[in-house]
């Protein structure tokens, strides 16, 4: 595991949020204390591993207007918090495999060369893009590639290599993995306050590290003692 003394205080402040994966925790600090962020992101791993709160940290990152990044005393983050901000925009799929349809990509084409309303930048997460046919995702390809200034994409999918090859090639891929028990036991018992780190330790040894996971059944084991 890595020392948080080694993070710099931005990435620092990610890990009170978000537990393990320390190394994409890292990279992402690095990237917003220093104003670096790619124009698109393609985060990858199982579900419950934490891909959509992953996704929005950086959709705040984009946005943040502190003093010191993600300290949460700027107007963008405390709308990010609260999920009101105007520039974030959450696509997610419909139907039968849940994809994003093509319509749905046409309309997020139109919407991306709008100006944002408030912060820097148009944040667009697109959700579970695995389920993605092709011509969807050449339709989005187009402005994928050729991304006005103000906007950040942010993909997620159990697996990049589910996605076109030109997609993957244009995107900074983060891969998330299972968490350690010990760790995110406590993260889930002490930060989350749910169950105790006895219930949250087997949860978490049954299902692999897989945090979201080993939260349900803890969840439904009747241990939330609230603050979840």
């Amino acid at each position: 595991m890595l020392n948080a003394a080694e993070l710099c205080p931005t990435a620092q402040r990610i890990a009170r949020e978000f537990c393990g994966n320390e190394e994409a925790v890292r990279a992402l600090g690095a990237m917003i204390e220093g104003k670096r962020l790619p124009h698109a992101f393609i985060i990858e791993g199982a579900d419950g591993l934490g891909k959509s709160t992953f996704a929005r940290i950086i959709a705040r990152g984009a946005m943040c207007a502190c003093r010191e990044p993600l300290s949460g005393e700027c107007e963008h983050c405390r709308k990010n918090c609260g999920n009101i901000h105007p520039d974030l925009m959450v696509v997610l799929g419909s139907g039968k495999i849940n994809a994003i349809s093509i319509e749905s990509v046409r309309a997020m084409r139109k919407d991306a060369m709008i100006a944002p309303n408030e912060a820097e930048k148009r944040v667009f997460i697109l959700e579970d893009c695995d389920n993605m046919l092709p011509a969807a995702q050449n339709a989005f390809l187009k402005i994928f590639e050729e991304a006005p200034p103000h906007v950040v994409f942010i993909m997620t999918c159990r697996s990049a290599m589910n996605l076109l090859t030109t997609i993957r090639s244009r995107g900074r891929i983060i891969t998330l993995n299972p968490v350690d028990v010990h760790a995110g036991a406590a993260f889930i018992a002490n930060v989350l306050h749910m169950g105790d780190m006895q219930s949250v330790s087997g949860a978490l040894t049954t299902s692999g590290g897989n945090f979201g996971e080993a939260g349900r059944v803890v969840v439904g084991a009747g241990g939330s003692s609230g603050g979840g």
